[in-house]
């Protein structure tokens, strides 16, 4: 735009030159003219008023001097007396003639064959009725003009140069404001300074300002999502990769160098290669490459991941294939925990109902001597409270983990030094038969909670205490203390290889031992389900023969 304007101005300062120039040119020409027909017409009067006291005609010489040439001409249009005897043809038709005859006095300007020049020409009538003409050629005026020239050319000049420089300054004063605004308007971020620009350009100016706010604020809206987006992908626990068509690395998120343990990439030139050469994995993403979904499991650093990947498309048109990478260790063990829990509570419920159903046929097939049918019951009821036992232990460890952790706990005011000396109560049956001694100390410690599901606790873990401690001199200790409960035994003790399972589910230590005490094994793992529900921290001690010592910190 500024060339175009240079250009534009550049002509039109050329154009106005060239006319100023040749205007000055012809009022120059014009006022010269004017000039040499006065001093003519001047001249010829001078000799005119000497015409009285000339006796002969040919004494005109006397006058003519230079350039200028004097003709005397009769009234009939024949030549007296010529200066420069260049021609004796009538001059009656001549127009500067016919105006002095008519007129008095006349003015031309010709181009005359005689003299091979552009003559001007002034003629009077004299008081005798003759015509004086006194002319002069044009190349007096061309050695004027040519003389004049250089001034001209140095005028023409100026004057191009004066164009151009204001030109320059005004396309510049044009063009400023407008530069500034394209430079505003190119910088979303800055508004547009209104105050230097032209009036006619406000209306142009408030739309471009509206339409810069709308685009710095979809600006700052997209940056904000890609942001959200980009903290989201990168503080994801699952490992995503996305790669382009060549299997080239366009994202990867910190999950996925953590699993495959690799460092930063190079994006969009480090190719898959570089973080897994696995042959499942690439066989994975070529599927996805090939337009179908895929998934596979594989382990690194002893965990279990799923591989699922998919290909990604844009207008019908497939770019890419996104990877992503999912943790399913605990998915995995739950599932084995799972089928191990139902294969041991297939198994638990099987052995009592077995025997209850081998006496049960025995006393009903009469192989049972009289005396013996009372034992037979006994055994009945005691594989019968051992069941119901073991199928109230599975449905309140259904409920823990089905039961939302709010709900569950199920806030009120409980004494847990009360709920301890109302377990050591109820199993003092029990440590007695078995020739243990429970005893309750500590301080009253008040805390919100569940008073079932607290009392479940304590009771299992006194249930436990008593059923594995030593016979006849066996020793519990229950202290309650400032956020805490602590059951200490003296019984056989955990060996170091079982401490970090015998909070599982049907897990025994001594399974002899358990079926022998009656025992259901899931005493420990109630105990952990409502320990998670309170956020409580359990600390286990234990020495092998000489007893355990559990605390369960709130």
């Amino acid at each position: 735009m500024e060339g175009k304007i240079n250009t534009h101005l550049f002509i039109m300062g050329l154009v106005t030159a060239i006319l100023v120039s040749l205007i000055t040119w012809l009022v120059f020409f014009n006022a010269f003219q004017n000039q040499v027909n006065a001093d003519l017409k001047t001249y010829a009067q001078l000799i005119a008023t000497s015409y009285d006291y000339i006796t002969d005609d040919n004494n005109l010489k006397d006058f003519a001097k230079g350039q200028t040439r004097i003709t005397l001409i009769k009234a009939d249009g024949n030549v007296i007396f010529d200066s420069e005897k260049k021609s004796n043809e009538n001059h009656l038709e001549r127009s500067e003639i016919k105006d002095a005859l008519q007129d008095g006095e006349g003015y031309s300007s010709r181009y005359s064959e005689t003299t091979r020049t552009n003559t001007y020409y002034y003629a009077m009538k004299l008081s005798n009725g003759n015509i004086l003409r006194v002319a002069k050629d044009a190349d007096a005026l061309n050695s004027v003009f040519t003389s004049i020239l250089p001034y001209m050319i140095l005028i023409f000049i100026m004057l191009l140069i004066m164009s151009l420089a204001i030109g320059f300054f005004l396309t510049k004063k044009i063009i400023n404001p407008i530069t500034k605004l394209s430079e505003s308007v190119d910088d979303i971020g800055t508004d547009i300074d209104a105050d230097d620009i032209y009036p006619e350009l406000s209306p142009f100016i408030t739309e471009i300002i509206a339409q810069k706010r709308e685009i710095r604020y979809q600006l700052g809206k997209v940056e904000r999502e890609k942001n959200k987006v980009a903290a989201i992908i990168q503080n994801m626990s699952e490992g995503m990769i996305l790669l382009d068509l060549d299997k080239n690395i366009l994202l990867m998120n910190e999950a996925t160098k953590r699993i495959f343990n690799v460092g930063d990439v190079t994006l969009k030139h480090d190719s898959l290669l570089y973080i897994s050469r696995d042959k499942d994995v690439n066989d994975c993403v070529d599927k996805a490459l090939d337009g179908e979904n895929s998934s596979l499991e594989l382990m690194l650093n002893g965990r279990i991941y799923q591989m699922i990947a998919n290909p990604v498309a844009s207008q019908g048109e497939q770019i890419g294939v996104i990877c992503l990478i999912i943790d399913i260790t605990e998915k995995k063990e739950m599932e084995s925990m799972r089928q191990e829990f139902t294969a041991n509570v297939s198994h638990e419920l099987k052995t009592p109902l077995t025997s209850i159903s081998g006496y049960a046929e025995m006393i009903e097939a009469g192989i049972v001597k009289e005396e013996d049918i009372k034992n037979f019951a006994g055994r009945i009821r005691k594989e019968s409270a051992r069941l119901l036992s073991l199928i109230s232990d599975i449905i309140l460890l259904s409920r823990l983990d089905n039961s939302q952790k709010a709900e569950a706990i199920r806030k009120e005011t409980v004494n847990l030094l009360t709920i301890a000396q109302k377990c050591a109560d109820d199993i003092a049956v029990q440590a007695e038969r078995q020739g243990v001694v429970v005893r309750v100390s500590g301080e009253e410690y008040i805390m919100r909670g569940n008073i079932t599901l607290l009392t479940e606790l304590v009771q299992n873990l006194c249930d436990n205490a008593v059923r594995y401690n030593r016979d006849k001199d066996g020793k519990v200790d229950i202290t309650v203390g400032n956020g805490f409960i602590d059951v200490k035994d003296t019984g056989i003790g955990v060996p170091p290889e079982h401490r970090a399972r015998i909070f599982e589910r049907f897990y025994r230590v001594d399974k002899s031992r358990s079926k022998e005490r009656g025992g259901t094994g899931l005493g420990l793992a109630i105990v952990k389900h409502i320990c998670e529900l309170y956020d409580a921290k359990i600390e286990l001690k234990s020495s092998e023969g000489f007893g355990t010592e559990i605390k369960i910190t709130f």
